[in-house]
């Protein structure tokens, strides 16, 4: 009797429309059942990496079918296999070397064949194709959310806040980069204005379990040239003195 092991992936935690981890489970187990093959384990990737090298529970599934413990990998879709031709066509190699079987469920393939072959890469170039297109829309759709000043990041710079999904100004810390930022242009370092700091102002850093400025602290918002920051001080007029 042919022993699988599945494999389910999902690109981003929390992701349960369409091929979730657990309905790409249970379409794996119950397929197994039906072909009678034996289900050893089925292993999971989430935010997983573009290479099939950096996916640990790919490679463990890869383990199980070279070590012999598995003749079978069952996967729900061809896409949730191989994320680029590159990986495809050198793995297929070597399922080929060691009589290794793959199955899509969703995908039926049959690479015993040079027809079958060329189909499944056609199927690879396709699916890597539809991947890197859903990433243009992704970025493409943070962008417009952007221009239409929403903010779309996780924690907001040193100076704003985030409410509402929107990036607004914090008066109390744009008055302590103000301050870092004019002692820096008189020739201030570092050292000097945290202490200045700590000893005149009762402004205080956005740190946890702490209420002292420190070197670090204050270098970051001198150098601080990032994008996000750069965009908050250009969208509310602040960027002489937030940068």
């Amino acid at each position: 009797m042919p022993v699988a092991v599945g494999y389910v992936r999902v690109s981003a935690r929390g992701q349960e429309k369409g091929q979730s981890l657990p309905g790409q489970r249970k379409e794996i187990e119950e397929f197994c059942q039906f072909r009678r093959f034996g289900l050893l384990d089925v292993y999971q990737d989430v935010e997983s990496a573009e290479s099939a090298d950096r996916r640990r529970g790919f490679q463990q599934a890869l383990l199980d079918l070279y070590e012999g413990r598995a003749n079978v990998l069952v996967v729900y879709k061809l896409d949730r296999f191989a994320r680029s031709v590159l990986d495809g066509v050198r793995i297929l190699q070597e399922f080929r070397q060691r009589e290794l079987q793959l199955v899509c469920i969703a995908d039926p393939i049959d690479t015993t064949s040079p027809w079958g072959e060329a189909m499944y890469q056609m199927m690879l170039v396709f699916a890597e194709l539809e991947r890197k297109q859903t990433r243009e829309r992704c970025v493409e759709g943070k962008e417009r959310k952007r221009e239409n000043d929403g903010y779309v990041h996780g924690r907001p710079p040193y100076g704003y806040l985030s409410i509402g999904k929107m990036l607004v100004p914090c008066p109390v810390e744009q008055a302590a980069i103000a301050k870092i930022m004019e002692l820096h242009e008189c020739g201030w370092g570092a050292r000097r204005i945290v202490a200045y700091l700590n000893e005149h102002l009762s402004i205080y850093p956005r740190k946890k379990k702490t209420t002292k400025w420190s070197n670090s602290m204050v270098q970051g918002i001198i150098n601080d040239n990032s994008p996000l920051r750069l965009w908050a001080g250009q969208k509310h007029g602040l960027i002489g003195t937030a940068s």
